[in-house]
């Protein structure tokens, strides 16, 4: 249910694992971040993040996981042709 729900959801979707690493992404995530599924999967996905909002967010991210707590951060995101896009990223912990 949750990957035809995914397959078909206007929103970019990462499914991660409890220490954070990307199990799954839906098809709107690899457009808009330039990344196949499976460059996307493990930590690969941070290779999305632009370089100048990546530490913060990856730190972010790291205090979430490490505190099980709720995950939102504003950051822009670079394809590797140079296209750039504004996202609001949202996590909650299962």
């Amino acid at each position: 249910r949750f990957r035809s729900l995914s397959a078909s959801a206007p929103i970019g979707i990462r499914q991660m694992n409890a220490d954070g690493i990307c199990l799954y992404t839906n098809r709107c995530w690899q457009e808009m971040s330039g990344l196949s599924h499976q460059d996307s999967l493990g930590n690969g996905w941070i290779q999305a993040i632009h370089p100048e909002d990546r530490e913060a967010i990856v730190t972010a991210w790291n205090t979430a996981i490490q505190h099980q707590q709720t995950f939102a951060q504003e950051c822009r995101l670079q394809t590797k042709e140079g296209r750039i896009r504004w996202i609001s990223a949202n996590a909650a912990p299962m």
